[in-house]
């Protein structure tokens, strides 16, 4: 089973801008409002989906078909009070069968 831990998002994921095209095989990682508009196309394609969000903004209850994704990516610059609360909302979507992916941390990149 995956696990739910602050881990840092390998470079095994290549992270996609919200309009970038989405290769058919691979290991990817979207933008949440990508994930919205696309649930569906991005659900059933050859590799694993991750989603990205901003910790401060989005909970994981809120991500739709959560249970589609191999991973949550949570865009860093988090306090540890924000990372802590979201681990522990993994545990309980975990244990209600909604989450069974991973969940990783990314460092925001520079500008």
């Amino acid at each position: 089973m995956p696990t739910i831990a602050c881990q840092t998002c390998s470079r095994d994921y290549l992270h996609l801008d919200d309009n970038a095209p989405v290769p058919a095989e691979g290991d990817v990682t979207v933008p949440l409002d990508a994930w919205r508009r696309h649930t569906e196309s991005l659900s059933w394609r050859e590799g694993r989906t991750g989603v990205r969000i901003e910790a401060g903004l989005n909970a994981l209850g809120d991500i739709p078909n959560l249970s589609r994704l191999a991973a949550v990516v949570v865009e860093s610059g988090t306090s540890q009070p924000c990372l802590s609360r979201l681990m522990e909302e993994a545990g309980r979507l975990r244990e209600s069968g909604r989450f069974n992916g991973t969940l990783l941390v990314r460092p925001t990149p520079q500008r």
